[in-house]
């Protein structure tokens, strides 16, 4: 789960030094003469950026609860001593 927040964090991070970049030096362009702007216009949104880290931290959680608990299950058998090979 840290790795996983980890990453938000530095996506998250990476995106908006991504789009301020655009927003400002205007980095990719749209390459036709006949449109009313030469460049691709970017909007930075607080809520875009809320829904898309909770949906990567929800996916991740619920990816790590069976691994977790198979982990929890074999720990508490190992633990008990229940592990016995047949």
């Amino acid at each position: 789960l840290l790795l996983v927040a980890g990453g938000v964090l530095v996506g998250a991070v990476l995106a908006l030094l991504l789009a301020w970049g655009q927003q400002h030096f205007h980095w990719v362009g749209i390459g036709s003469a006949t449109m009313v702007t030469k460049h691709y216009p970017v909007t930075l949104k607080g809520s875009d950026f809320l829904l898309t880290m909770t949906s990567v931290l929800g996916i991740a959680i619920v990816a790590m609860i069976r691994p977790l608990r198979r982990t929890v299950q074999d720990n508490l058998v190992e633990s008990l001593g229940m592990n016995a090979t047949y």
